[in-house]
């Protein structure tokens, strides 16, 4: 089995190299060329995977480790019976912690300082429900949190997360559009964010 693999997934020599021979690249290097004759692809986030990519290949399985898949067309695989893996939520601890650290460090280490406090979290998927349950981790500290659905965001969330008086806010990355939306009628003041 031929496989092709970015470069910057970790150990992905040693992880696939038991099933096969295993070519690295950089992302941005894979090419129609390099997967001509590859029964396997694993990319991450900058090879766009699409029928330019693939047409004429032997591939028969497409792999991400990222959480997103907007880089790859996925109808164009199911239509060519290419199998699929994506890797969602499998940084969602992780970040849910470091959003925790970061609260601990912005009060430098005091947890007694965030008593009090409320922590707006918008968006309640992989990360975001996890950061809700970080509470735990600071319950010490009886943290406040509140959850606003980003699905189901309207005019009418905006004077809740006022209420609240949120000090810090924790989003999400993947839909920064859509966040920049929600987040606009919100005063200056208010947008010292911390972006998980």
């Amino acid at each position: 089995m031929n496989i092709v693999a970015d470069a910057n997934i970790p150990f992905a020599v040693q992880a696939f190299s038991c099933f096969g021979n295993v070519r690295v690249a950089p992302g941005r290097a894979i090419d129609k060329a390099m997967v001509a004759d590859a029964d396997m692809l694993l990319v991450r986030s900058v090879t766009r995977v699409d029928r330019n990519l693939l047409e004429n290949s032997h591939v028969r399985f497409v792999g991400t480790a990222t959480i997103g898949i907007d880089h790859v067309d996925t109808g164009y695989l199911a239509a060519q019976g290419i199998a699929f893996a994506s890797a969602p939520g499998s940084n969602a601890q992780s970040v849910a912690e470091y959003v925790a650290c970061s609260l601990v460090h912005v009060y430098h280490g005091d947890l007694t300082e965030l008593s009090g406090k409320t922590l707006g979290v918008i968006g309640a998927g992989n990360v975001g429900s996890r950061v809700l349950k970080s509470d735990k981790v600071l319950a010490c500290a009886a943290l406040s949190m509140i959850r606003l659905w980003r699905r189901q965001a309207q005019e009418r969330d905006f004077p809740r997360l006022k209420k609240y008086k949120a000090r810090r806010i924790s989003l999400p990355c993947m839909f920064p559009s859509q966040t920049r939306a929600f987040i606009q009628p919100f005063p200056l003041s208010m947008k010292r964010l911390s972006r998980t």
